[in-house]
């Protein structure tokens, strides 16, 4: 089934049956033999990052924040196992459309010695005991599979939902203000993963109005890919740095440092209007609004 509640009056099943599939999706994920190890990783990293949103959610009725904490905790450690290869991935692909956005600036073949080199870089990590690492990760998988049957079991409504909703909501707006006042690359990380979070709840809660809300999911995973480009950018420039001669050298290094730059200050500038709009409404407005959809849609059930 979908990644959203389906049922309002079914909401501690609901809410553990969306983690259970999460959980079993990973080690499907896993165990397959036929998909590509760069896209296993990516796929339980994001499984993970959907059973986080799940407990952001129903912080509040999970034993008054001890799951919470615990499971939290579980499954980013979880996450992290697999992120340096990731994130090697990650670079190759951010290199790739760099070069994509300037392609009617720059001759491509150029830099292709960089590019060789970070497909290099992230084979040596493919080969860093990685099918260990996801073998612990199943194992991992399996022992927080089995604590969930006792998640959730006192929330009933939407109240029990709204602490959540608002609180990720908030922390994106105060991100915002924050990247707003000083555009720092951690500060505009951090308004990037509450969207990210923001943008999982509207997901979970889509049904209460499906037009409404999937318009709204919309922005909001464009608003995060867009602060996920800078990011990313943002890292492969202080490899660049850090690294130097062993990526780029001379004027190839300082080339490719100044179409980072200049891409860069293109996203933040593409960014601020779109999250200013997102994020327009007080977090007490946001909650009453979807409460009151969810009535509604209670009440058609």
């Amino acid at each position: 089934m979908p990644y959203r509640i389906k049922d309002p009056r079914r909401l501690p099943e609901e809410i553990r049956r969306i983690v259970e599939e999460q959980i079993d999706r990973a080690i499907r994920e896993i165990d397959d033999k036929e998909l590509d190890q760069d896209e296993t990783v990516h796929q339980v990293r994001k499984r993970c990052k959907k059973v986080r949103a799940v407990l952001r959610l129903a912080r509040i009725p999970l034993d008054d924040g001890k799951v919470y904490k615990r499971e939290n905790v579980w499954f980013r450690d979880a996450s992290r196992e697999l992120s340096f290869v990731r994130d090697a991935a990650t670079l190759i692909e951010t290199y790739d459309g760099l070069m994509t956005h300037f392609e009617e600036q720059v001759d491509r073949s150029t830099f292709g010695i960089v590019r060789r080199r970070l497909t290099l870089r992230h084979k040596k990590m493919m080969e860093s005991a990685i099918d260990e690492r996801l073998d612990t990760l199943r194992a991992r998988m399996e022992t927080g599979r089995q604590r969930v049957s006792k998640w959730a079991k006192g929330m009933a409504t939407f109240d029990a939902l709204a602490p959540g909703l608002v609180k990720t909501y908030r922390r994106g707006r105060e991100a915002m203000a924050a990247a707003y006042n000083d555009p720092s690359p951690e500060r505009l990380h951090e308004w990037r993963k509450r969207t990210k979070y923001h943008w999982y709840h509207c997901r979970l809660l889509q049904e209460v109005w499906p037009e409404v809300m999937e318009a709204r999911m919309t922005e909001l995973s464009r608003l995060a890919d867009i602060l996920g480009d800078e990011h990313d950018l943002s890292v492969f420039r202080d490899m660049l740095t850090r690294e130097g001669d062993e990526l780029a050298e001379g004027e190839l290094h300082e080339a490719l440092l100044g179409l980072i730059d200049q891409r860069r200050e293109d996203l933040r500038k593409e960014a601020a209007p779109l999250g200013a709009r997102i994020f327009a409404e007080k977090p007490k407005h946001l909650n009453r609004r979807i409460g009151l959809y969810w009535k509604v849609w209670w009440g058609k059930e």
